[in-house]
């Protein structure tokens, strides 16, 4: 039993055991921060396309915006995506201001 606890010591204690723990750590790191980018990217994409699809067509329906905001921005936002998000769902979001303002009259 002696020896068992001297050699978990020594590896605990060896250099080369946390070196390697190390890397292990980096490179999982770096896979986590290439997928976050990929992910980001993907998620850019696609507001932008969303957005731009619904405001060439100029209606967007109030659950359409809650999905858009709930499923694709608000994700973005959280990953750190830039302002441009942020124009676009602004620009869309008045579609539903402009409709509801048309309906009033």
């Amino acid at each position: 039993m002696e020896h068992i606890t001297e050699v978990i010591l020594a590896i605990f204690a060896s250099t080369g055991f946390w070196a390697c723990v190390q890397a292990i750590i980096l490179k999982r790191m770096d896979r986590r921060s290439a997928e976050r980018a990929a992910l980001l990217g993907l998620l850019h994409e696609k507001l932008v396309d969303q957005c731009e699809a619904y405001l060439n067509k100029g209606y967007i329906s109030e659950g359409q915006y809650r999905d858009l905001d709930e499923y694709i921005y608000k994700p973005y936002r959280e990953l750190g995506g830039n302002g441009t998000g942020q124009a676009y769902m602004e620009r869309v979001q008045e579609l539903i201001f402009n409709r509801k303002e048309r309906e009033k009259k």
